[in-house]
């Protein structure tokens, strides 16, 4: 047996370590196999071994946001179809979104109780927001350009006072 072996995962070279019951014999250690590589640049690609082929395939290295590749693609959302869209409620979704900025400004009406009042600005935001729903006649959802999530058209959301995006 070969002094050295290599890693399954990213085709380094691994040292056998001597065995301290049998002197001159080497433990080939875990997820390691004693074909070497093909040459590549560890700086940019990596090996991987296949066991299901006893082979190796050169690959770049992943850069991406996650731990791996897998991990990426298990969290890459799925792309969204016209039935998809066709499913939606374009008055719900207003209605969901619109929940979603009054939470952000509960912080407000909880501090005006025990605090100072709610920013002149901040009441009116969150009375434009309440008013919303009746004040939209034809909202409609549309898929993105990537297809991963949908866009309301049709609708002039209230502009956030400084107040809020201060917070955010």
């Amino acid at each position: 047996m070969p002094q050295y072996t290599f890693d399954k995962k990213n085709g380094a070279r691994l040292k056998n370590q001597e065995s301290p019951l049998q002197p001159g014999v080497y433990l080939q250690p875990a997820d390691s196999v004693e074909t070497a590589p093909p040459s590549f640049d560890p700086l940019t690609h990596e090996a991987v071994w296949s066991d299901e082929n006893n082979s190796w395939t050169v690959q770049e290295k992943y850069t991406g946001p996650y731990a791996s590749r897998e991990e990426e693609e298990a969290n890459r959302p799925a792309l969204l179809t016209d039935a998809d869209l066709s499913s939606m409620s374009a008055m719900d979704y207003l209605r969901n979104r619109r929940d979603v900025l009054l939470e952000e400004t509960d912080v407000f009406a909880t501090i005006s109780i025990d605090g100072p009042s709610m920013p002149t600005s901040v009441r009116t935001y969150r009375q434009a927001l309440r008013d919303l729903p009746s004040n939209v006649s034809n909202p409609q959802l549309v898929l993105t350009s990537d297809r991963t999530n949908v866009e309301l058209t049709n609708v002039t959301w209230p502009n956030v006072p400084q107040e809020v995006l201060d917070r955010r």
